[in-house]
């Protein structure tokens, strides 16, 4: 092709290649492909459509394609741009039915403005690029992914729209059956902003290790990305499977199960150990210190864990608890009466106070309600109540005040656990009329009722964890029903019936502690027995399958192990051979991210759906709004929780059941308490400024 004056534009009316500097138009709709190979040429479609592509050569600059449609049938992307390229600009295009709509590999500082991206099975993807700006660009019905950055780093998708992403999309299981409206892989420093995915779906796919969202960050090399002022909504997936849908998902991998702490030496066994709501703090109780209950605050930037608080010198503390709210623990004192105790955490002054008490000699287990107003315990004949408990707890009045008394009638209770809406209690033991039972709590009328048993009467139940979602519930101890120490129950709450899916650990062992991760994948077990006293399993929702994946050779008998709300750590108790406090890793996430005043909302298959999903410790998740999808967030730990906060902080998330407006405590002494908190923690961080 002759050299053209670049300022006297070009008419093409076929495929063809362009090696010359200069502006070209189309004069009417070809089939084929258009190849730029030249530097400083803008190509006008003059709305014109292709059926074929448009190819980019490798190290080109200045480049402009503008204004038209792209048929991209079979081919690999509708408009390519090779490598090293730079300047590129590409506004006002439609680009349908090509596998990538439009894809950059290795370039920097391009634009891609105001583009349709439909039906194809990417929209725009960008891979091993920077600087690249994509805004008021609108996916729709792309079958896996509306836009997708892959080892990508500082690029920018603003106001733009994938809309129905997903639809089509017949994949089973498998890669190709993930979708994602908007996602980053092993990326960094990418920003989404004010961006809406809705209606990601995938209807076919009813395996459990298909993700389907509207906002994804995958990858632990994934770090310093934003997605902000976005919305994800009405993500979907076949309400015949176990497909999880997701406004906005940081996913988990697991860890190597690695000893990160190992604190306090012999003389003493911890006997309960649990953190705290928002993963900061871990209580424990113990025997033979000077104070057996001790606070620890955990550092997660160093993983390293710190003195703060204790109480309670020459007593035994067997049981220890947070309340939901994370500012009372309950323990129990075992010396002396009132061994039922609550006690306030003042982290601003590293202190611990009695608020209330109650005689209850003999208890073994407990645990609180998830709105934190009642108390379940369980054990022997306990003073004044029996087996089974239901204890009352008012914070503005210091006052513990039995609801309900024991219908056990004999035996022993060593696990009580209430399901997350805390509509149901499970309870396990020994000599009950079967060694698991699940009973339906009617707060109105103070009463539990029988539901659902499980194991028979040989044997002893010493632990039992319902899943996170509740739909299985897990029982451990020793001698049990069967060749195995550790079972899985499907929990049916329609025909309120406990079906085993699963079970593990030859029945020579003794479980003592076991706990779900709060995303229900993963099962730590302590044991007493073993040469590898902790063992976690990972738990396949699909097949309902436990497989071991790691454990560890501690050599002293693990009386209790917890999994940290944001699901980085799992804290063992153990006896005294060894550190009796120790804290192990457990799962990683994309980290260093920002995740903020976000909306999401209704993404669901009717079962299961998650709002955001991504630890809020590994990453700043502040501000959000997620409402009424099943469960509004996982492995966020600062959730605004409406039953002890006026209004959320700075720092809090909201999380609402549907359009409600949010509760404000009418109780003036449960607000003075909590403004006197924090004008004290205020005072505290100002005088060490001082």
């Amino acid at each position: 092709m002759e050299r053209q004056d670049i300022c006297v534009p070009t008419y093409i009316s076929q495929a063809q290649t362009i090696s010359t500097a200069g502006s070209y138009y189309l004069s009417q709709s070809i089939s084929g492909i258009i190849t730029i190979t030249e530097d400083k040429v803008s190509l006008d479609l003059n709305n014109y459509k292709v059926t074929g592509s448009l190819e980019i050569s490798a190290n080109k600059s200045l480049v402009t394609i503008k204004n038209g449609m792209i048929d991209g049938t079979n081919v690999a992307a509708g408009i390519s741009v090779g490598s090293g390229c730079d300047g590129i600009t590409i506004e006002n295009i439609t680009v349908h039915n090509a596998i990538r709509g439009i894809y950059f590999e290795s370039n920097s500082g391009a634009l891609v403005d105001s583009c349709t991206l439909n039906q194809n099975t990417t929209g725009i993807q960008i891979e091993s690029s920077y600087n690249i700006t994509v805004q008021n660009c609108t996916a729709n019905c792309n079958t896996q992914a509306g836009f997708e950055l892959i080892t990508s780093a500082t690029n920018c998708v603003l106001n733009c729209k994938a809309i129905t992403t997903g639809e089509g999309n017949t994949n089973e299981f498998g890669d190709e059956s993930n979708v994602y409206g908007f996602v980053s892989r092993e990326s960094y420093g990418n920003v989404f902003e004010r961006c809406i995915a809705n209606s990601t779906q995938n209807l076919t796919a009813t395996d459990y290790g298909t993700r389907v969202a509207g906002f994804a960050l995958l990858g632990t090399g994934t770090q310093c990305n934003k997605i902000i002022e976005c919305e994800s909504a009405n993500a979907t997936t076949s309400p015949d499977g176990i497909t999880i849908p997701y406004g906005i998902v940081l996913p988990s991998t697991l860890s190597s199960f690695t000893k990160l702490v190992g604190l306090l030496n012999p003389a003493f066994r911890i006997e309960d150990v649990d953190w705290s709501p928002d993963g900061r703090y871990v209580a424990l109780g113990a025997s033979g210190l000077t104070d057996e209950l001790q606070i620890y605050n955990f550092d997660p930037i160093t993983e390293t864990a710190s003195f703060v608080a204790s109480g309670f010198s020459a007593a035994a503390v067997d049981l220890t608890a947070w309340h939901p709210s994370g500012q009372f623990i309950s323990i129990f004192d075992g010396a002396g009466p009132n061994e039922l105790k609550v006690v306030q955490f003042n982290p601003a002054q590293s202190t611990v106070s009695t608020i209330a008490s109650l005689d209850r000699d003999a208890f073994l287990t407990q645990d609180w309600h998830p709105q934190g107003k009642y108390l379940a315990l369980g054990g022997t004949s306990i003073t004044q109540g029996g087996r089974l408990q239901v204890i009352q707890f008012d914070p503005i009045q210091g006052d513990l005040t039995s609801i309900l008394t024991s219908p056990i009638a004999s035996g022993t209770v060593f696990s009580v656990h209430w399901r997350f809406d805390g509509n149901f209690l499970a309870v396990g033991g020994n000599g009950l009329s079967e060694e698991l039972l699940v009973y339906s709590f009617d707060e109105g009328a103070s009463s539990l009722t029988e539901v659902a048993a499980a194991l028979g009467t040989d044997g002893q139940v010493n632990s039992l964890r319902w899943s996170p979602d509740g739909r299985f519930l897990a029982a451990a101890g020793t001698g049990l029903t069967g060749s195995s120490e550790l079972h899985i129950f499907l929990f049916d709450e329609g025909a309120q019936s406990l079906t085993e899916v699963d079970s593990a650990i030859d029945a020579s062992e003794n479980i003592q502690s076991i706990d779900w991760s709060p995303d229900g994948d993963y099962l730590v077990v302590g044991l007493a027995t073993s040469s590898n006293r902790l063992q976690l399993f990972s738990f396949d929702k699909g097949s309902n399958s436990l497989n071991l994946e790691l454990q560890h050779p501690i050599t002293d008998i693990v009386y209790r192990v917890r999994w940290s709300p944001d699901g980085g750590y799992i804290v063992a108790g153990t006896e005294i051979t060894n550190e009796g406090f120790q804290v192990y890793s457990a799962l990683e996430f994309p980290s260093k991210n920002i995740i903020k005043n976000n909306t999401v909302y209704c993404n669901s298959n009717g079962t299961h759906g998650v709002g955001i999903s991504g630890s809020s410790i590994a990453n700043l998740i502040i501000q959000n709004t997620s409402y009424n999808n099943p469960f509004n967030y996982v492995f966020v730990t600062n959730e605004f929780n409406q039953l002890f906060n006026q209004a959320p902080s700075d720092l809090q998330n909201l999380g609402l059941l549907g359009c409600e407006l949010i509760r404000q405590p009418v109780d003036c002494g449960l607000i003075h308490k909590q403004n006197q908190i924090k004008l004290e923690s205020a005072l505290a961080t100002l005088l060490t400024k001082i």
